[in-house]
Parts: structure tokens; sequence; C-alpha cells
């Protein structure tokens, strides 16, 4: 919360997913929320703003709000915001990130998706 500089928990804890598709935008991620049926999904554009710090990855999403994405594994942390930085670059993703990565399986087959673990 901007206004009184404190975090507010969003209750999300799950699998992290980024995903590359074939409508605009052209890359997302969700977080499916095990907690609850609100899942985490924003999508990665040119002005999508993170930054990654020792305990958090930070990004502004379109509606102004600044979120924290909290991994178990630091590593993983700093892939996903290196894979985030190369997709707001407008750079498309190798398979040299350390997260797992598949196909997905519904209409639109030609998704990637990259899988890591984070709570918001």
């Amino acid at each position: 919360n901007e206004e009184t500089q404190i975090w507010d928990l969003k209750k999300c804890e799950g699998s992290m997913f980024v995903v590359a598709r074939a409508t605009e935008p052209r890359h997302m991620f969700v977080v499916l929320n095990r907690l609850s049926n609100d899942n985490v999904v924003e999508g990665i554009t040119a002005d999508f703003k993170l930054e990654l710090t020792d305990q958090f990855l930070l990004y502004r999403n379109e509606r102004q709000e600044i979120i924290g994405i909290w991994f178990y594994s630091t590593t993983e942390r700093a892939e996903i915001a290196s894979l985030l930085e190369s997709l707001v670059k407008g750079d498309e993703p190798g398979t040299s990130v350390g997260v797992s990565e598949g196909v997905s399986e519904g209409p639109a087959a030609t998704d990637s998706v990259a899988a890591s673990t984070a709570s918001t």
C-alpha cells in the first residue's frame, strides 16, 4: 500500500508460469493460487516495470500497484527476473532459464510455458 507504506498480503501462493502467447500481450505470467480461485495474471509489455531485491521480485502492474513476489529459491528469483527483463526488452526467451519448460495443452497449443513457485 503506497499511501501507508505498509505491505498488504495478497493471500496468493502457488506455481508461477511465464507464458509465450500467440496473441497480445505476447507474454504473460500467471500464479496459480492454491489458496483460492483468484489467480494472479499479469501481461508483460514494454511498460512492465520490475526490480529485483534481496528478498523479492517487485513489479508495478497495469493498475499501478506495486507487487512483491517471494520465491523460496533466490536462484529462481534471479532467473525469473532475468527472463522477465528480457521479455520487456522484446527478446525471445531461450531455453537456458533454469526452470521447467513445456508446452500448454489448451486451445493455443503454440503457447509455451516456464514454471516456478512463488508467493505474492
